[in-house]
Parts: structure tokens; sequence; C-alpha cells
């Protein structure tokens, strides 16, 4: 996440500082043992919003790079199917999501990994379709 967006988006780090402070309190020796076994689940559970958000902010930041390139017409044709299936596993990633909610947080995980494993794919293939242009025109 860090490496796509260049920086730590505060959602993410609240999650994370959370989950810290709830393991913080499996050392505290005034709880009972279910008690820290309750922040274990509760620091499990900011964990796994953590991930789930950097996968859909993963999502979120490819499509716009895609669009962007996309929008500023370069012959985009050869990938335009991929283009289609990215954004269909987008929607079907949230769907599964939605349907989830209060019952699996990570049942739309798989999901948003494989969204993610597209987007990459296709940003890679259409940034050198637009390199291999650029050095076509320059002659390099």
């Amino acid at each position: 996440m860090v490496a796509l967006l260049n920086n730590k988006p505060s959602q993410i780090v609240t999650e994370i500082e959370n989950a810290f402070s709830h393991i913080a309190q499996v050392f505290n020796p005034e709880l009972s043992e279910e008690v820290k076994d309750e922040n274990v689940k509760k620091a499990y559970n900011h964990l796994v919003r953590a991930t789930l958000d950097c996968y859909k902010l993963m999502c979120v930041e490819l499509k716009k790079l895609i669009d962007k390139i996309y929008n500023s017409k370069p012959d985009f044709k050869p990938y335009y199917e991929e283009y289609l299936n990215f954004i269909n596993e987008f929607r079907k990633a949230r769907e599964v999501e939605l349907e989830n909610v209060g019952v699996d947080h990570l049942a739309s995980l798989e999901n948003y990994k494989k969204v993610v494993e597209i987007g990459k794919n296709l940003f890679e293939k259409v940034t050198q379709l637009i390199k291999n242009k650029i050095e076509g025109i320059c002659g390099i």
C-alpha cells in the first residue's frame, strides 16, 4: 500500500494502532484470561480490517491509474477486455463483501487480492504499451 500511494493511509495506521493497544492488554497482569482472550480477538479483527482496507484501497488506486491512462486515449484496445474483467471482478469483490457484512470479514479478501493482481498486470501491460509507443516515436 505504501509503495503504491507513497504514504500510509490514516485509517490503516489507526487499525494497526488499535490492534497493538489490544495486544498490550494481553500483558496486563490485572486482567483475567477471559478479558485477555477477548483483546486478542479484537486485535485480530483490527488487523483483518486493516488488511481488507489495504486491498480495497489498492484496487481503487489501480483503477484511478488505469482510468487516467485509458482516458488519455492511447491505443488501449488490445487490453479493453482485461480492463472490463478488472472492473467486473472489482464489482464482484464488493458484492461479496456487502453480502458478508457482520458474517465473515474475510469472505471478500481473496476476491480483492484477485482484483489487485488483475489490475497490476493490466497496468504493467498498458504502461509497457505506452513506453513502446514513446520509444517508437523517439526512435530509441
